[in-house]
């Protein structure tokens, strides 16, 4: 519906402001986006992504203030886990540090595939219902290799193949954390069922806890918060997309915060948010995401207005 239109100026009339994505092409690509206002020929704000040959993003660039050409600096960069040296391709694509621009470690992952009592299920080796490593850590580093090094702890996860639980300990400081206790259906470790989280820090499993139901039919996902009266429900069609989304209120027998989402070719065509206004999108012929209309009334402004995104189509990378 809007492929093809104004892709010379990048300057449509049914928009106050609007967004121009670039692709580099070749190696070491770069996606730029920059923010225009229509009455204004250069971008306002600019902001930079570099990918690697494998096409993951390694690299983000600031956005910077009218005129002063490309992005302010990097700001962080990714590096990732090497699957093929590890010979395991359920590695591939897996983030393994995040720094910022003074090469602190802002976090580091670290993952399992072999789960303990997982082993009990027809004599399987521990990870062979692993369809993904599991996270088991994440932490930080400032001034990593320095004399003043320090570690600061984010997150750690033991998993349990016993009952299909993972613990979770969510740290607010090295010395202190939250509970956090999820239950899923099966060995993958894929689909959650139930989840306990506890109020106290430093809470043992014992203790006293909150408990969120979650429940997949394979066509309604209901989950069901701790008081028993707000339930988020999700509903999708028979190919797996999501078709709707909302809150009830099961006091009150009422729906809230509706999202709704239609499809052609497999492919999203439309969401329509909950203050009424529809998102539409369009494609090129090879299947790319070229263009993204956005109703004003669901950005919070105008409802006659709307915002349009144009994005180029011109190498492979286009639309990714």
């Amino acid at each position: 519906m809007f492929c093809g239109l104004n892709r010379r100026g990048y300057t449509p009339s049914g928009s106050d402001v609007y967004y121009k994505y670039d692709y580099s092409g070749g190696e070491n690509e770069f996606l730029e986006v920059g923010f225009y206002n229509r009455d204004i020929l250069r971008p306002e704000r600019v902001w930079q992504v570099e990918f690697n040959d494998a096409g993951e993003a390694v690299k983000y660039y600031a956005g910077c203030a009218s005129g002063c050409g490309a992005g302010s600096g990097e700001f962080e960069s990714l590096e990732y886990y090497d699957a093929a040296g590890l010979g395991d391709d359920r590695y591939d694509g897996l983030i393994k540090r995040r720094f910022n621009a003074a090469s602190d470690i802002i976090a580091e992952y670290e993952y399992t595939t072999e789960i303990a009592g997982l082993t009990d299920e027809a004599g399987a080796e521990d990870n062979v219902y692993l369809t993904r490593p599991l996270l088991v850590r994440e932490f930080a580093v400032d001034n990593p290799g320095g004399g003043d090094e320090a570690v600061y702890e984010i997150r750690q996860v033991s998993y349990d193949g016993n009952d299909y639980s993972a613990t979770e300990y969510v740290y607010v400081d090295n010395e202190h954390y939250r509970l956090v206790k999820n239950f899923f259906d099966g060995p993958t470790f894929t689909t959650l069922a139930g989840r306990a989280e506890y109020a106290e820090l430093n809470a043992d499993p014992n203790d006293e806890c909150y408990v969120t139901g979650f429940d997949y039919d394979g066509v309604t996902e209901t989950i069901t918060y701790p008081s028993g009266n707000r339930q988020n429900i999700k509903v999708y069609n028979s190919g797996h997309q999501l078709r709707a989304e909302y809150v009830y209120d099961t006091v009150h027998d009422a729906n809230s915060m509706a999202n709704a989402y239609t499809y052609e070719n497999s492919y999203p065509a439309s969401h329509t948010g909950p203050l009424g206004g529809t998102t539409e999108y369009s494609y090129s012929a090879a299947g790319y995401l070229c263009a993204e209309l956005e109703a004003g009334n669901n950005l919070g402004i105008d409802p006659n207005t709307s915002r349009l995104k144009i994005f180029t189509t011109s190498t492979e990378w286009a639309g990714r």
